[in-house]
């Protein structure tokens, strides 16, 4: 069920009605919600090369770029998923794997100021973003 929730959340951030951004105060994280503060930056994939006994995965991506603080993003993602992240990195990047028992699908929530496959999007990531929303799903290649 929480798979089904992640993908039409994904599917309504992609639709092209995403409002800008716009800055949470620090009373308000708790209550913000996402499609009224992140927009979309740009969609990528890649393709791992195959290994033996594995045809290589498919892996797509979405950006989505926020003025809302890492923290204030991920407890309002939290609560689409009603689910704790999985894991955060060195980078300071959150990160949700769902379901968490098998995932196909990823979210992770970083600092403007972390490495990821956005800095490759077309155009830059804009003044007064303080977070990225990253989504992804996996498949085998074919």
């Amino acid at each position: 069920m929480r798979s089904n929730h992640l993908l039409l959340f994904v599917l309504a951030l992609g639709l092209p009605s995403c409002a800008p951004a716009a800055p949470a105060d620090a009373a308000a994280d708790s209550e913000i919600d996402l499609e009224d503060v992140v927009t979309l930056l740009c969609r990528g994939s890649v393709t791992t090369a195959p290994s033996a006994g594995d045809a290589g995965r498919h892996i797509t991506w979405t950006a989505y770029t926020s003025e809302s603080t890492p923290a204030s993003l991920g407890t309002a993602y939290a609560r689409t998923v009603s689910d704790t992240p999985s894991e955060t990195d060195a980078r300071g990047c959150t990160t949700w794997r769902v379901p968490a028992d098998a995932p196909s699908e990823t979210v992770s929530i970083c600092p403007v100021s972390a490495a990821g496959p956005w800095s490759g999007c077309p155009e830059p990531v804009p003044d007064g973003t303080r977070a990225v929303m990253l989504s992804s799903s996996m498949s085998l290649s074919e």
